[in-house]
């Protein structure tokens, strides 16, 4: 074999050596539906228009009350 085959050769074998590793990197995060539940409510309150004298008030909160036996 020439030296440019050996070269590309080992040139290729090194860059798969780096790019598999890399790729377990880009996997996506898995959230349980609960987490999903309040991610959601939580996003939703911020595109909401509150009143201006309710957010002005010291205690200003948001509550979300649940009926029934979920557990979220």
């Amino acid at each position: 074999m020439s030296n440019k085959i050996k070269a590309l050769r080992f040139l290729s074998i090194l860059i798969l050596i780096i790019i598999i590793p890399l790729s377990t990197f880009a996997q996506e995060k898995v959230f349980g539906e609960d987490t999903l539940k309040a991610l959601y409510s939580y996003k939703f309150s911020l595109f909401t228009e509150w009143p201006e004298a309710k957010l002005n008030e010291g205690n200003a909160s948001l509550e979300f009350c649940i009926i029934g036996r979920n557990p979220f």
